[in-house]
């Protein structure tokens, strides 16, 4: 089986969304702005990554499925940057410019999210 693109960007999106929606009212919270919400948000990136692949895109174990996991966690990150870029990057946090995505948290976050995908896939029954 090989990685549908199609399926793998709309998965993407959807994750994106539902990361954006619970982070979004993690704002009216006094952990806003302090250090355990990073973690927090890294907890609910992994998080709804493994969800939405194991739910949502595979239907059942893949061949190789840390390759395809792996490829999966990719997709998620490229669609992730490419929403997220027009938005924080100038937008939201415009003084930072591109190097919003070199924060610590931020790439941790990235790397869960594709692990959790790898995780994903490999618990998924035949």
């Amino acid at each position: 089986m090989c990685l549908n693109y199609k399926q793998a960007i709309l998965a993407g999106v959807i994750s994106e969304a539902v990361i954006f929606l619970l982070i979004s009212a993690m704002m009216f919270t006094p952990l806003w702005g302090t250090e355990v919400q990073k973690y927090i948000n890294m907890l609910v990136g992994a998080v709804v990554a493994y969800l939405v692949a194991y739910y949502f895109y595979f239907k059942k174990k893949p061949k190789d499925a840390v390759k395809e996991g792996l490829l999966l966690g990719v997709v998620f990150v490229a669609v992730s940057v490419i929403i997220e870029t027009p938005v924080m990057a100038f937008g939201f946090a415009k003084d930072m410019g591109l190097a919003w995505f070199a924060q610590w948290h931020l790439l941790a976050s990235y790397l869960l999210g594709m692990v959790a995908c790898m995780v994903a896939a490999t618990m998924k029954k035949k």
